[in-house]
């Protein structure tokens, strides 16, 4: 299955979806981190800042994060990236923005 992008409005990678077919306007992003530090730009992702360190804004909303992981845990599927990319951006930066 396709792994698609989910972009911010900055056209940054913050997550993906699996889809079993592509929709118009569908990008693939392959196995690249979900965790802000690529940007697309005419459909190809560049890293961001050569690919070194993290952004200071989180690669999700700590309310999407808290929801993806309640879903896993009822589905008892594992913890999606998106909440450890979270996690992680957190605890690098401390919820500080």
């Amino acid at each position: 299955m396709p792994r698609v992008a989910v972009l911010d409005d900055k056209g940054l990678l913050i997550g993906s979806k699996q889809k079993s077919k592509l929709a118009k306007g569908d990008v693939e992003c392959g196995d690249l981190p979900c965790d802000g530090s690529h940007r697309l730009i005419d459909g190809a992702f560049w890293p961001v800042g050569r690919g070194r360190g993290k952004p200071r804004n989180p690669p999700v909303s700590p309310y999407q994060a808290l929801a993806q992981l309640i879903r896993s845990v009822e589905n008892g599927a594992p913890v999606p990236q998106e909440c450890t990319a979270w996690a992680d951006w957190y605890d690098e930066f401390g919820g500080k923005r």
